[in-house]
């Protein structure tokens, strides 16, 4: 089941009213243009499975919130939405006196579009009563949520339909996460971020490179390269959606399913000359937009190392494993009944 690489055909511009014909400054090697997206994905009414899975809840208004720090940069910035949210989404960047670098573009229904409903069906398909207990942490969207894995799959699709819009105008392009910034500290607002990407596609990387097979990846969850913030020419773009396509068609062929995240590491692993990474610190997933810009140094970082392999059978894995969830439930039902709260949980005085 192959990802749409453009949504182009779908696509509605909504803003500006009349398209400019150019710039208002001049175009230089290492500017960037910003793409970004927001869908309501039901976020806010996600079960609460364990007691880790309300981390992962969050609200329009906490979406918009973390992205009124977003728009305060002033590169351009193109910005894919539900017709609903559009309004709002050009106000933020209007009341940064921003909005005549912004490009609003709407999908009326992006979920039911014929491009995308039949991924959506192949991936629901695969989030199985039997796939979510065979991983470690089955209370993770991308386990469970199939417009949670589409929204991320599709972000370079969304960079790509930017490009056929004749959108971009700068020589490269960045995918950033609508909700990114979580503070205004994730971020200098002074003036444009500045980047060179060299020719390449840039990643960031959160753990060592190593050869841990894709379907332990895919079970333990583990993240080599952030998923949020992705910088490349405007031409490698085309290349990228596509390889991004065929791997999430590879997964589903073997009855797995994943964000993104675990796509980039499978195009990285097939074609490792085609980008440039950046070791990340664990300790600051935000970092994208304050450390690696034009002319600020990049100081070296201790990256962790991924899922660790252990000399065991797989009987005894699956054994440890077993035990893990059944000391998961009983403290669920334990804390439950008599009511302890969860670590995150204030305590009442």
């Amino acid at each position: 089941m192959d990802l749409p690489t453009s949504l182009s055909s779908l696509a509605r511009i909504v803003w500006p009213t009349t398209p400019k014909i150019v710039g208002d400054e001049p175009i230089v090697a290492d500017d960037v243009d910003i793409v970004t997206a927001f869908f309501d994905i039901g976020r806010d009414r996600w079960i609460a499975l364990s007691r880790n899975a309300p981390a992962f809840r969050r609200s329009v208004d906490d979406y918009f919130g973390m992205f009124a720090n977003l728009a305060k940069l002033p590169n351009k910035m193109i910005i894919f939405t539900q017709p609903e949210f559009a309004e709002r989404a050009l106000a933020a960047r209007r009341e940064c006196g921003l909005e005549d670098r912004t490009v609003i573009v709407v999908f009326d229904d992006l979920f039911g579009s014929a491009l995308v409903a039949p991924v959506r069906a192949a991936i629901a398909k695969r989030m199985t009563h039997h796939f979510q207990r065979w991983v470690t942490r089955p209370e993770s969207p991308e386990y469970r949520e199939p417009n949670y894995i589409l929204v991320n799959a599709l972000k370079s699709a969304f960079v790509c339909t930017a490009l056929e819009l004749g959108l971009l105008e700068a020589p490269q392009a960045a995918w950033v996460d609508f909700g990114y910034c979580r503070d205004e500290a994730a971020l200098d607002a002074s003036d444009r971020w500045r980047f060179d990407a060299r020719g390449k596609m840039n990643l960031f990387q959160m753990l060592q490179l190593d050869a841990t097979p894709i379907s332990r990846v895919v079970r333990h969850g583990a993240v080599y390269f952030q998923g949020g913030g992705i910088v490349g020419p405007v031409s490698e773009w085309p290349w990228f959606a596509d390889r991004i396509s065929r791997a999430l068609s590879a997964l589903l062929a073997c009855d797995l399913v994943d964000d993104d995240q675990t796509l980039i590491l499978m195009v990285w692993r097939e074609y490792p000359e085609r980008f440039e990474i950046h070791p990340c610190s664990s300790d600051d997933w935000r970092q994208l937009l304050r450390r690696f810009r034009t002319g600020v140094a990049v100081a070296p970082v201790q990256l962790r190392r991924g899922p660790r392999v252990r000399s065991e059978s797989g009987l005894m894995e699956e054994l440890r494993l077993e035990a893990k969830r059944v000391e998961r439930w009983f403290k669920s039902k334990v804390r439950r009944r008599v009511r302890i709260p969860s670590r995150s949980a204030p305590q009442v005085q």
